[in-house]
């Protein structure tokens, strides 16, 4: 049966970095409501003449014709004392856009995969450094903007607010009348009109739990020449809290378990929810079955045959490793599923200071892993 949702430094770092990043290709594609198309840093050169003060963190917003946002943040050491930084991942800087009510519109480590090996950077008297960024895809609308560096340390965080105005991209409410699958088109009550929308695949996924009569909170674009299309609904994350742990499936699943190490393939998990699979992936991980665990990826995103992926890890180093990974996920209850444009996002906490996070893409009507799905956040 195919089931809705459930309703109820350097070790762990080098767990996530060795034993989950199965090929070495970040996972980067964002969805369509914010594309990273520019990233670059520098470092500049300390001057002369140091004034005593703090490491401030300064932000620049220029809004373009298209409504797209290019976001240039600079962080400068103005202390007299050499500063230095410690990263958890390959992101150093993140950034979180929040709508007019002040509720989180996106951030940009939810829309990015990153390595998870520890990153260091040390900035010298009045030296300076920068990133830049290209925000696709806001409605428009007013916006605040945190922009911070992904430290443990002080992480120089500045604001900023900003108005989109020429955006193709809307964000309307409306209530959802009906929808065809064929035709990719979705009725949608705007005030007493009904509206016809096209819809992206990602927003058919988005339709599965939400009925008719109920009211959507959605982005939509809008050319002026084709018809408008539903480019993303904006739902509250699933919150996911278990009696046991994660790595204690049911027998449904176990016999899912069993049917993708038979077949070393997840053709029995068509059609199943992005936890279940999760779930099942965690199973086979905990159990050291690295050959079944290699058929959670879809075919052809690994860069290795699955003899060398058994072999790399089942090293003492990665065993012991996981083993560690495992007794802290087992104590895990609290998990929350958030649907995005073309993936889902799996968040949970294993201790303080290890929010980590799973990211499934879907295909073929079924959910796999991402060459690099866990991360921390």
């Amino acid at each position: 049966m195919k089931r809705k949702w459930p309703t109820v430094m350097v070790s762990s770092i080098a767990l996530a970095g060795i034993l989950f990043s199965t090929s070495g290709i970040s996972y980067t594609e964002a969805s369509s409501t914010v594309k990273t198309d520019l990233r670059s840093s520098t470092t500049v050169k300390a001057p002369l003449g140091i004034v005593k003060g703090e490491v401030e963190g300064k932000a620049k917003v220029k809004i373009k014709k298209n409504g797209n946002v290019k976001l240039n943040y600079k962080v400068k050491n103005q202390t007299e004392k050499v500063v230095s930084y410690t990263f958890p991942s390959g992101l150093t800087v993140d950034y979180i856009v929040y709508d007019s009510e002040g509720k989180k519109f996106t951030q940009f480590s939810d829309q990015v995969s990153s390595t998870l090996a520890i990153e260091e950077m040390s900035l010298k008297q009045g030296e300076e450094y920068q990133e830049n960024f290209i925000i696709e895809g806001l409605p428009n609308g007013k916006y605040t903007i945190d922009v911070f560096l992904n430290a443990k340390e002080d992480q120089a965080m500045t604001s900023k607010k900003f108005t989109v105005k020429k955006s193709v991209y809307n964000r309307t409410k409306g209530t959802l009348i009906s929808w065809n699958d064929k035709a990719n088109t979705v009725q949608v009550m705007l005030g007493k009109k009904p509206t016809s929308f096209q819809m992206t695949d990602s927003v058919k996924e988005q339709l599965l739990p939400i009925e008719k009569g109920q009211e959507m909170d959605f982005v939509y674009s809008d050319t002026k020449i084709e018809l408008k299309t539903i480019e993303r609904i904006i739902v509250a994350p699933k919150k996911v809290t278990l009696k046991h742990s994660v790595l204690e499936i049911d027998k449904e699943l176990k016999a899912m378990f069993e049917h993708i190490k038979k077949n070393k393939n997840l053709t029995a998990l068509e059609g199943y929810q992005p936890f279940e699979v999760f779930s099942t992936y965690m199973y086979s991980q905990a159990g050291e079955d690295y050959e079944t665990l290699y058929s959670f990826y879809k075919p052809g995103n690994l860069d290795m045959k699955v003899e060398d992926f058994k072999k790399k890890y089942r090293s003492d180093e990665n065993t012991a490793l996981n083993r560690s990974f495992m007794k802290k996920l087992n104590s895990v209850r609290e998990y929350t599923v958030e649907v995005r444009e073309n993936e889902v996002i799996v968040s949970f906490n294993l201790e303080k200071n290890e929010n980590m996070s799973f990211v499934m893409a879907k295909y073929n009507n079924t959910w796999y892993a991402v060459s690099m799905p866990l991360s921390m956040k």
